[in-house]
C-alpha cells in the first residue's frame, strides 16, 4: 500500500490572510502539497463568514477532512484542546502528529513548540508569501500590497513591509530553523 499523500493543513488565520491579501489563488501554487482544511477550521471560517468565498477561490485545490472518523486523531485533538489551544490549531496539530502532514498557521504561540518537539513542518503566512516571492510567483511590490491589504483589513502580521520581513524575520523562520535541525 502506498504511503498517504502529504498534505498542508491550513489553519484559518493563513487562509484569511491570503483572502484579505487578495492572493488566495497563490496557495495551491506555492508548495507541492495539497491543501487540506479540517472540520474545525471549516467551522472557524464559517463563523467568520468567509468559508464560501474561500472555498470558491480554492476549489478544486483543497480537500476537507472530518476528524470524527479518526479515533487517535480525535483523542489527541481533545488533549490539545484541554491545554487551552484553539480548535483549528488543535485539529491541525493532532492530524499532523498522527499522519505526518505539514501545518500552515501563523499562531506561533499555540503551535510552534508542539511542531518543533514533534518535528512537524510549520509554515506561517509570511513563510508562504516569501516562498511565492522566491519562486517568482509574485514580486516585492505584490508582497508589499499583500501586507498592506492584510493589515488594512484588521488582521495581524509580524511586519509592515516585505523588506522588513526579509531583513528581520526571514532568517528566523520556523521552517528554516527546523530544516537546520534535520
Amino acid at each position: 500500500m502506498p504511503p498517504p499523500k502529504l498534505l498542508l493543513l491550513a489553519d484559518a488565520d493563513v487562509l484569511i490572510h491570503f483572502f484579505k491579501g487578495n492572493q488566495l489563488q497563490l496557495l495551491p501554487k506555492i508548495l507541492p502539497q495539497q491543501i487540506a482544511i479540517v472540520d474545525a477550521v471549516v467551522t472557524e471560517l464559517k463563523n467568520a463568514r468567509l468559508y464560501d468565498r474561500i472555498k470558491r477561490k480554492l476549489d478544486p485545490n483543497f480537500i476537507e477532512i472530518d476528524l470524527t472518523s479518526k479515533t487517535s486523531v480525535r483523542f489527541r485533538f481533545f488533549e490539545l484542546l484541554s491545554q487551552g489551544i484553539g480548535n483549528g490549531e488543535s485539529a491541525c496539530m493532532a492530524l499532523a502528529k498522527e499522519e505526518g502532514h505539514y501545518i500552515a498557521s501563523s499562531n506561533l504561540k499555540d503551535v510552534l513548540s508542539f511542531c518543533k518537539s514533534n518535528k512537524i513542518r510549520l509554515y506561517t503566512t509570511m513563510d508562504l508569501l516569501h516562498e511565492a516571492y522566491v519562486q517568482g510567483l509574485i514580486d516585492k511590490t505584490d508582497c508589499d500590497c499583500f501586507i498592506k491589504d492584510v493589515l488594512s483589513n484588521r488582521s495581524k502580521l509580524p511586519c509592515t513591509n516585505f523588506d522588513d520581513y526579509l531583513t528581520r524575520l526571514a532568517p528566523k523562520s520556523p521552517w528554516i530553523a527546523y530544516d537546520k535541525v534535520e
